[in-house]
């Protein structure tokens, strides 16, 4: 068990740092992502975090050996739940069968969805990776633009088998509302002639 408790307060996950206010007063802590016991997930502000207290190369306090309250020493992340796996992949399969459906017209959505999709596995992967080892992130702007531009299956399928992004809410909030762009450009394409999409290029003065 760790010898101190605090809340935290910042939290950089691009760059995988960031500082707890201590439960007893003080001055903030230090806390790097590779002093994290699980690092499968990043912290949130907010959580209570466990942790013992060492100094680094400049004499500054630093937290290590720490957790997050309730993660009781996790290392491995958690079992997926095949039904629910199964369902968001269902999910992911959906703008892939609707592109087929209209391969006699145009194969533009079929390619940008397989590339950009493999593309965005790949940067969630990559960014997984850099997260355990406390290194530079990927940008979040940039995961958010490749789901916009057609990769938001492939990062649905990483987010669930990868377990990461899954916790933070801002993240999740915009990563939702590309997919729902997304279902709602293709209603307007099938059932209304694109209909909406010309209303809003009059609105913004784009012919």
């Amino acid at each position: 068990m760790a010898q101190f408790e605090g809340k935290l307060v910042f939290w950089n996950s691009e760059k995988g740092y960031g500082f707890i206010k201590p439960k007893l007063g003080g001055n903030d802590i230090f806390v790097h992502i590779r002093d994290l016991r699980c690092k499968f997930e990043d912290p949130l502000i907010g959580d209570s975090i466990f942790y013992d207290v060492k100094q680094d190369d400049d004499s500054k306090p630093r937290a290590f050996n720490a957790y997050v309250k309730g993660a009781k020493f996790t290392v491995k992340p958690k079992a997926i739940s095949y039904p629910n796996i199964f369902a968001f992949f269902l999910l992911a399969a959906i703008p892939f069968l609707l592109s087929l459906h209209i391969t006699k017209t145009t194969y533009y959505p079929l390619i940008t969805y397989s590339f950009a999709s493999i593309l965005c596995f790949f940067l969630y992967f990559i960014d997984k990776r850099k997260a355990i080892n406390g290194s530079w992130r990927v940008p979040e702007k940039r995961l958010h633009l490749l789901e916009f531009i057609g990769g938001w299956p492939g990062a649905l399928i990483a987010q669930q088998t990868l377990r990461h992004k899954t916790r933070k809410l801002s993240f999740q909030f915009i990563f939702w509302t590309i997919v729902a762009l997304h279902f709602v450009g293709w209603n307007d394409y099938l059932f209304f002639n694109l209909r909406l999409f010309t209303k809003i290029r009059m609105i913004i003065g784009v012919y």
